[in-house]
C-alpha cells in the first residue's frame, strides 16, 4: 500500500507537471485570445519558454525514469498475485496473515495494485507518447502490464482467500483452549481498514483501459511506420490525399483526435486521483503515515521509488543539457 500510494503520487505530480510545461499554457491564452488576439502570441512564447527550461527537461526526464520504474514494480506484483493466490490453499497469499482483516486486506490491496497501478501507467505512457516519444521497449512492457492486469480483473474475487479456509488455517495454527480450541477473538481485528471496490471495478477497467490502450498502439504503430517506412506512408498518403472521403476526414479528424485524448486522460486522472484517496484513507486508518511504527519491508517499499526523486533533482542540477538531449533522441 506505502509503494502504491507513492507511485499514484508521483504519476500525478509528473503528469500535471508536464502538462504544465507543455500544453496549459498555452491552450489558456488560447482562449484568452478569442477576446484579445495579443493573448495567443504572449501564449506562444511563454509556453516556448516554459518547454525550454531546465525544470521541464528534468520533470520529462524523470517521467521517462518513472515509467520504466513503474512497471516493472507494477509487474512483479501481478506476477507474484497470479502465481501465489491460490483459492483452494489458505496458506498462499495469507501465510503471514494472523487475522482475517490482514488477510483479505493483503489480498484487496494485492488487486488494487495489480489492477488499479495501472491506469497511472496508462496515464504516464500517453504523456510521453503525447511528447513524441515512442519506445517500443517501454509500449512492449506496458503491453504485458496491462495484460497481466485484465488477467486479474477477470480472477477478481479469486484471488481472495475463502474464509472458510482462512478459519481452518488460524483455528489450526493458533487454537486458544480458552476459546475451546478456536482462534484467539484477535483474529476478527482488522476488517475496518479494507478499502472499499466500487461496483464492478474490474469491468470499468477492462473497458476504459481497454480503450486507453488501443489508441496507445494507433499511436505507436503509426509513429513506427512512419519512421521506418516513410517511402510508402508518402505514397500512400499522396494516393488518398485527393480523395473526397479524405478531405473530410481531414477536417473532422482533429476534432476527434482532441476529444478522443482528452477524454481519455480526464477519466484515467480521475481514476487514478479516486484510488489514491482510497488508499490514503486506508493508510490513515492502518496508522501508515507513522514512520515510528514502520517495518523493513516498508521502508524498503519507499527506496523503490527513490532513484525517481534523487534523479530529478539530479536533471535540475546537473544534468539539463545531456538528459534533454536522451529524452528527445532515444525514442526516435
Amino acid at each position: 500500500m506505502l509503494s502504491y500510494i507513492f507511485q499514484t503520487s508521483l504519476a500525478l505530480l509528473l503528469y500535471l507537471l508536464v502538462k504544465f510545461f507543455t500544453v496549459w499554457p498555452r491552450r489558456m491564452f488560447n482562449f484568452l485570445g478569442r477576446c484579445r488576439p495579443p493573448f495567443r502570441e504572449k501564449g506562444q512564447h511563454l509556453q516556448a519558454h516554459l518547454a525550454s527550461s531546465r525544470f521541464s527537461a528534468a520533470v520529462i526526464s524523470s517521467l521517462v525514469e518513472f515509467q520504466e520504474v513503474q512497471l516493472y514494480f507494477v509487474g512483479s506484483i501481478q506476477v507474484a498475485a497470479l502465481i501465489s493466490f491460490d483459492p483452494s490453499n489458505p496458506n498462499t497469499g495469507s501465510s503471514n496473515s494472523n487475522s482475517f482483516g490482514t488477510a483479505l486486506l493483503n489480498s484487496v490491496i494485492t488487486n488494487v495494485l495489480g489492477v488499479n497501478g495501472v491506469y497511472s501507467i496508462l496515464l504516464c505512457q500517453i504523456s510521453l507518447q503525447r511528447e513524441g516519444m515512442h519506445w517500443w521497449y517501454i509500449f512492449a512492457l506496458m503491453t504485458i502490464v496491462f495484460a497481466l492486469a485484465l488477467a486479474i480483473a477477470v480472477e477478481g474475487e479469486a484471488l481472495i482467500p475463502p474464509v472458510d479456509a482462512l478459519w481452518e488455517k488460524f483455528k489450526g495454527d493458533e487454537p486458544v483452549p480458552a476459546c475451546g480450541g478456536n482462534p484467539s477473538p484477535m483474529t476478527y481485528c482488522g476488517l475496518s481498514i479494507i478499502p472499499a471496490e466500487p461496483w464492478g471495478a474490474g469491468t470499468l477497467f477492462a473497458i476504459f483501459g481497454s480503450v486507453a490502450y488501443v489508441g496507445l498502439a494507433i499511436d505507436q504503430l503509426y509513429d513506427g511506420i512512419r519512421a521506418r517506412f516513410p517511402t510508402w506512408a508518402d505514397k500512400l498518403g499522396r494516393r488518398c490525399h485527393d480523395s473526397k472521403a479524405t478531405r473530410i476526414v481531414r477536417r473532422v479528424w482533429p476534432w476527434l483526435r482532441d476529444i478522443y485524448w482528452f477524454g481519455i486522460q480526464a477519466i484515467l486522472l480521475f481514476s487514478v486521483a479516486w484510488y489514491f484517496a482510497v488508499l490514503l484513507d486506508a493508510s490513515s486508518e492502518a496508522s501508515i503515515g507513522d514512520t515510528t511504527k514502520w517495518s523493513f519491508g516498508q521502508f524498503i517499499a519507499v527506496m523503490v521509488w527513490a532513484p525517481t526523486i534523487a534523479k530529478f533533482i539530479y536533471y535540475n542540477i546537473c544534468k539539463f543539457r545531456l538528459h534533454s538531449r536522451l529524452a528527445t533522441t532515444v525514442f526516435s
